[in-house]
């Protein structure tokens, strides 16, 4: 235990450095063209971006978040315990560890196997082990649900749920991780409800 908070708490403190606000029922971002309902207890971590989040001494390849994504970010005790993140990616730039593309109107199927590939790829992912691939709607749409665990290089067992669903020309993701002990037991209820409550407002390109 004492040698996992050695690796966490310096995480923590530095991701506290971002900028946080408490929040809690309905979150509407127009920008975003997304609302969502926040469970009391949580914070939102803004702005959110890699470059931030490296200023900020966080090491933004323990979420496994891509480079262009435009994301809220959620958290309850750090984002290395628990964080919800929903983004969107625009299909007109390449996944960043796989170099494959998204095409607009592919099947949910292919789309999650592309998904899943650029997970595989990614260099901060070491053990990645994927546990459920199966479709699942999303904000009223067909789209598709993982479930796969992974180890920061520290050694810290991490596990995802992680939503995907095409709204024209944007795949909205939807995307919970924490240490795989306790904590993503813990929270993940909290997370569905997050996921239940999503509602795409912007218009369909």
């Amino acid at each position: 235990m004492k040698r996992w908070m050695a690796l966490v708490l310096p995480l923590l403190l530095a991701a506290a450095c971002a900028p946080i606000t408490a929040v809690s029922g309905k979150l509407a971002l127009a920008d975003h063209g997304l609302e969502v309902d926040v469970p009391a207890g949580w914070y939102r971590i803004e702005p959110i971006g890699r470059n931030h989040l490296v200023m900020a001494g966080f090491p933004f390849e323990a979420l496994l978040l891509d480079k262009n994504t435009e994301a809220v970010l959620l958290t309850r005790d750090g984002l290395l315990l628990q964080a919800i993140r929903v983004e969107r990616v625009p299909v007109d730039k390449d996944l960043p560890y796989s170099k494959r593309k998204l095409v607009v109107g592919m099947p949910v199927h292919d789309l999650a196997e592309l998904e899943v590939d650029n997970l595989r790829s990614n260099h901060a992912a070491f053990n990645f082990e994927l546990a459920e691939n199966q479709p699942a709607p999303v904000a009223g749409r067909p789209g598709f649900r993982l479930v796969y665990r992974w180890k920061t290089k520290e050694g810290l067992p991490l596990q995802a749920i992680h939503y995907g669903v095409f709204d024209g020309k944007t795949l909205f993701r939807v995307v919970y991780q924490a240490a795989a002990r306790h904590y993503f037991e813990r929270d993940a209820p909290a997370f569905e409800r997050v996921r239940e409550s999503l509602r795409l407002t912007g218009p369909r390109a």
